[in-house]
């Protein structure tokens, strides 16, 4: 199998494989067999009182926030982000960490929880736009390859630089005794510049890196297209209107007001 799990130093780090199992129509992520380890993982996590963080791996974009692109003329049709086809699968997954305490640093029974995808961009997102579970996700990539923004809205916004984006991570043990996990983005210094850094979060002090922003994805290149021709169709249909209807119309009541004054 293609999919483990680590425990050391206080957290668990589960390895998934959302590849070989990755089926549309089943509607499957991990597949059966996979999702029931995972769902096993979690459990030996919320029970332990040892394991006190909990880190996520997957290869490409989790989550897919609809309600914010609903307005959007051409869909996302990336699979990964196919909430309707996963969503079953993910709720189980956020089901599974709904009794863990993820969110409140202050509490006894704090545990840190992030997942880090693989993908063709960097973003972060602390929650508030992660439908399943709420968990924080980072998306880390590509050291070397093309950009395409997919997923989303981002709370601490998302990188379209063309590569050498990675992710910084750290661990420690802050004065209340959590395990906190620690991330940055960066896009790796060219020609001399240093590197440059695109976000900043920690599991256990969240307010000092929170940000109010919902940054979604750019319009694609399909809706573009779209746009520029239902404007292009609003030109014309408004020059037919105006120079065939609204002219003829101006100029038969033209000429008939000058038939009448010459009678």
């Amino acid at each position: 199998k293609r999919y483990y799990s680590i425990q050391k130093g206080g957290f668990m780090f589960l390895i998934t494989d959302s590849r070989s199992y990755f089926n549309k129509i089943k509607g499957t992520i991990f597949g059966e067999t996979q999702t029931t380890w995972i769902l096993e993982q979690i459990k030996i996590f919320e029970e332990s009182s040892t394991i006190k963080g909990l880190i996520i791996g997957i290869t490409q974009p989790y989550y897919y926030n609809s309600t914010t692109y609903e307005d959007d003329l051409v869909k996302q049709s990336y699979l990964g982000i196919d909430s309707e086809a996963f969503k079953n699968e993910k709720n189980r997954i956020a089901n599974a960490l709904k009794n863990v305490n993820f969110k409140n640093p202050n509490a006894t029974n704090f545990k840190s929880v992030v997942m880090i995808s693989g993908g063709n961009m960097l973003s972060f997102d602390k929650g508030s736009n992660n439908p399943y579970g709420g968990f924080p996700i980072a998306t880390c990539g590509p050291m070397d390859g093309s950009v395409d923004c997919l997923g989303g809205p981002f709370s601490h916004g998302y990188s379209r630089d063309m590569d050498d984006q990675f992710c910084y991570f750290n661990s420690n043990i802050d004065d209340k005794g959590n395990l906190c996990f620690f991330l940055q983005g960066y896009i790796a210094k060219k020609e001399g510049k240093s590197d440059i850094k695109t976000f900043t979060y920690n599991t256990c002090t969240p307010e000092k890196f929170d940000s109010s922003y919902d940054i979604k994805c750019p319009i694609i290149w399909k809706e573009k297209i779209i746009h520029v021709a239902i404007v292009i169709g609003i030109t014309i249909f408004i020059f037919v209107l105006f120079y065939v209807v609204i002219y003829k119309l101006a100029v038969k009541t033209l000429d008939y007001q000058i038939i009448n004054k010459e009678e």
